[in-house]
């Protein structure tokens, strides 16, 4: 397994996960443990942490087309590109700079009626990273 901290994009072939490190400081936002229409989604690394199990149902296609969009349109693009799972869980927002930078607005939510929490943060990359990534989401969802 390559190391977290000098990759931008770290697939496990042992369990199928996939983490997108952050450019900037020791975050990452990591999919992994897929089991049928479920799979789980963290945020780790410096700072808070949080894991949530996601419904992808069908709409893991909508996602993997999320990722393969950016790295077509790597140059940049106009406001925000989102995707939201089906029970609100898991939401991510990207947006890009002309300078290259890439945002991943990460929002993880918990439901539980008495016990509800959300964690925002952001994700950061730069363009030239983003095939690699979309081909690397799209093998973990394939």
């Amino acid at each position: 397994m390559s190391d977290f901290l000098t990759s931008p994009v770290n697939e496990s072939h042992e369990d199928r996960a996939v983490e997108i490190r952050s450019s900037r400081g020791g975050r990452g936002l990591k999919f992994h443990s897929r089991s049928g229409d479920y799979f789980l989604a963290s945020v780790e690394g410096d700072g808070p942490q949080a894991t949530v199990r996601v419904w992808g149902y069908t709409d893991c296609d909508l996602l993997v087309d999320l990722f393969e969009s950016i790295a077509r349109d790597w140059r940049g693009w106009q406001g925000e590109r989102t995707w939201k799972s089906i029970e609100g869980e898991f939401r991510i927002a990207v947006s890009s700079k002309s300078t290259g930078q890439v945002t991943f607005a990460v929002q993880l939510r918990h439901y539980d009626g008495e016990d509800d929490w959300r964690l925002s943060v952001p994700v950061f990359s730069e363009a030239g990273q983003l095939e690699s990534i979309a081909r690397h989401v799209a093998a973990f969802f394939g």
